[in-house]
């Protein structure tokens, strides 16, 4: 019997805006918004679908679209996590990388990670999102105020670097 062998590509959804001050945490800000309701994980399979046909044809559309897989997203965080076979995760990855518009949206599509298990992955994503909070919170003067509002209590974060 043989084995299937998938790769889990983790991914972000950026969106580009101008910015007249810049700095790295208020462009974090920006860039790493929460995602609409009306994107789903279905929404995203299907745009890729569409893309993958459109740069790639349509056996390349078959191969690597008929089995593709979105296993996670989170509309908060605006990161997901895609099954597809291994053989073409590349055109997978190229794919996604290539989508601009998503439900009338710019939108830029980062691949944050691949890896061969899906648990893999998702420790990734929390570690990630744990430097995230950590950068934000050295720099929360100036960035929380503006996703928390001024005049709320800014929460303290656990900065420890615990490894799991």
């Amino acid at each position: 019997m043989v084995r299937l062998k998938n790769r889990y590509i983790l991914f972000d959804i950026l969106y580009p805006q101008e910015i007249d001050d810049f700095s790295r945490s208020k462009a974090l800000v920006a860039m790493h918004k929460s995602t609409s309701s009306q994107v789903n994980p279905q929404t995203i399979l299907i745009a890729l679908r569409n893309s993958l046909k459109q740069n790639f044809g349509d056996h390349i559309a078959g191969i690597a679209g008929s089995t593709a897989q979105t296993k996670y997203f989170s509309n908060k965080t605006s990161t997901g996590i895609i099954r597809c076979p291994r053989d073409s995760f590349r055109y997978t990855c190229a794919a996604l990388s290539l989508i601009t518009h998503l439900e009338g949206q710019r939108i830029m599509i980062r691949i944050v990670r691949i890896s061969g298990t899906i648990r893999t992955c998702e420790r990734y994503a929390v570690k990630r999102n744990k430097e995230t909070l950590t950068l934000l919170h050295k720099d929360h003067n100036n960035v929380l105020d503006l996703v928390f509002g001024a005049n709320q209590k800014i929460p303290s974060f656990d900065t420890d670097n615990d490894e799991d």
